[in-house]
């Protein structure tokens, strides 16, 4: 027999009887257990002025700051759609006293009345933008600045005027089922 074929052989015989031993699995086990990553302290963690980071910059003054322990907080129970929720006697109004009438009455005549006032103010605003081409003042024909100045005024009052505007239409919506219309 050839000496190289004889070690061939050997070698074939020690892998065949060759058997994993228990304390190999073990330290594997425990070595896996100890290297993975839930089992790794946490990260550090730096404030370097008003940023927070992981990753200092060299040079860079950083306090490491102590973080606890993860905790989780449970959330309120989500609610339920408000067509799912069980609301007793919302679909039933309460009735109106004769006194609480007059009442919504009033505020409804005052509310149009504001309303009527307001809309005129806005036509008279727009009139006199005219479009961002108002027709200069006194004065302002040679002082450009001062006639841009109105011009911007007036578009912030129209602005306003359109928010006022808004908000009485909503507040009268709140006293009948058919709202002012705004034009």
């Amino acid at each position: 027999m050839n000496p190289v074929s004889a070690s061939a052989v050997s070698l074939r015989r020690s892998r065949k009887t060759r058997q994993p031993s228990l304390m190999g699995w073990r330290a594997l086990l425990l070595g896996g257990l100890f290297w993975s990553p839930w089992a790794w302290p946490q990260a550090a963690v730096f404030r370097c002025g008003q940023e927070l980071t992981n990753l200092p910059a060299p040079g860079q003054v950083c306090e490491r700051m102590t973080l606890p322990n993860y905790t989780q907080i449970e959330g309120p129970p989500l609610l339920k759609k408000p067509s799912e929720q069980a609301r007793p006697n919302a679909a039933l109004p309460a009735p109106l006293s004769e006194e609480q009438k007059q009442r919504r009455f009033q505020a409804r005549a005052i509310l149009e009345d504001e309303w009527l006032k307001a809309k005129e103010k806005h036509a008279k605003l727009v009139q006199d933008f005219n479009q961002g081409q108002p027709t200069p003042l006194d004065g302002e024909a040679k002082n450009h600045a001062k006639y841009l100045a109105r011009v911007n005024e007036l578009q912030s009052n129209m602005q306003r005027s359109e928010r006022d505007m808004l908000a009485l239409q909503r507040e009268l919506s709140r006293y009948s089922d058919a709202p002012v219309a705004v034009k």
